[in-house]
């Protein structure tokens, strides 16, 4: 890729203003509502049957993440790490020890329910820690708050990112970016991209916007505010993912293509390509916190751990009872969370005549959340 091109100039007021506005298996023991603490081991009966196990990746535990309650099983979509403690997002927000596996929210939490909106984001930042989570352009501050912090302007469906580095939120619909501060969810400012929106995600030196053009935008990349573009996917983007240190951007599009990207140069250091489908494309991509590993998911229910050095796959593991919707590796890097697909069976008309019937694997069960030990496995 030759010299970085300039897509426009952002006006300095607002830069201005935005520097101004410095984020066991067993069942549970409550077989209904929420699972507090629950925590099983990663195989019923057989572990090869669900995620046939490598010499050097092994599963520490499972979490039943979400809900058992009737009609009301969900995904997990998030799964984050932040220090020693892994946050899940599915039909609640939750946060798990990461030694123990434990549920470290006391039993007594009245947590809210998400609208599966599919765009549940749970957003952090370096100096408040956890920040809120975000539903369908409404931000949320708390994991038992009911009334949102603000809910994004803007038209069609909306989405929301958080910019560490400027310590806001930004709303985006496919026409524009609206900028809100963290503490008040005051409206900073709005910035039309007239190309239209397909991904926005924040850091703490830059955010990346892309464009449904299928170029990707860093802003800023200069005191000036000039915007650095990126160009080489055929596909429409759907994920962005900053390096630990933000020296690296990886983006995946529909077509499965990974690209591994220089954000000091702009230039393009390495493509991967994943088998997707169109029910599963490539949507989740993980660094290693020492920028020698990505993570990708891919067709159905497989994790593939690539060399970035190299380019070529150095493990995989596959999880045959559930599709993965989420990854992300522990900041010591010995472990990986994968958030799984909603693997219930169930007639949605039917009344469950028993608890039983709702802890039946077969009839209803939430996508779990899975921690493996990828201590062993090397670029």
């Amino acid at each position: 890729m030759g010299k970085p091109t300039k897509l426009y100039r952002m006006p300095r007021l607002w830069l201005g203003l935005c520097l101004l506005c410095l984020t066991a298996c067993g069942g549970s023991s409550e077989p209904e509502g929420r699972l507090n603490g629950s925590v099983n081991i990663c195989s019923s009966s057989n572990p090869s049957q669900d995620y046939p196990q490598s010499a050097n990746i092994r599963c520490l535990y499972r979490l039943d993440t979400g809900s058992l309650e009737f009609q009301a099983a969900n995904s997990t979509r998030t799964v984050e790490f932040q220090g020693d403690t892994l946050y899940t997002l599915s039909t609640y927000v939750q946060q798990w020890d990461v030694a123990t596996g434990e549920e470290t929210l006391p039993a007594d939490t009245e947590v809210k329910h998400t609208s599966f909106d599919n765009d549940e984001g749970l957003h952090f930042s370096q100096e408040y820690g956890y920040v809120g989570f975000s539903d369908g352009g409404r931000v949320y501050t708390d994991i038992s708050v009911s009334d949102p912090l603000f809910e994004s302007r803007g038209t069609g469906y909306k989405k929301v990112a958080y910019v560490d580095g400027w310590d806001m939120f930004a709303g985006y619909d496919n026409e524009a970016l609206y900028f809100y501060d963290r503490a008040t969810g005051e409206f900073i400012s709005e910035q039309p991209i007239k190309q239209g929106i397909s991904r926005v995600i924040g850091g703490q030196k830059s955010y990346a916007t892309a464009l449904s053009d299928q170029r990707i935008v860093i802003w800023p990349t200069a005191e000036d505010g000039e915007g650095l573009v990126l160009a080489g996917h055929g596909g429409e983007i759907i994920e962005l993912v900053y390096s630990d240190d933000e020296t690296l951007l990886a983006s995946a599009d529909r077509t499965g293509t990974v690209i591994l990207w220089d954000l000091t140069t702009g230039e393009e250091i390495r493509r991967f390509q994943v088998e997707v489908s169109a029910a599963v494309p490539a949507v989740a991509i993980a660094f290693s916190p020492d920028n020698q590993l990505l993570v990708t998911n891919g067709k159905g229910p497989t994790v593939t751990m690539w060399s970035l050095a190299s380019g070529e796959p150095v493990a995989e593991l596959s999880m045959i009872k559930f599709g993965i919707l989420d990854l992300d590796i522990s900041p010591d890097g010995s472990k990986l969370a994968v958030g799984s697909a909603f693997g219930g069976k169930y007639d949605q008309n039917a009344q469950a005549t028993s608890s039983a019937d709702r802890l039946d694997p077969n009839r209803l069960e939430s996508g779990p959340a899975f921690v493996f030990d990828i201590s062993n496995v090397k670029p």
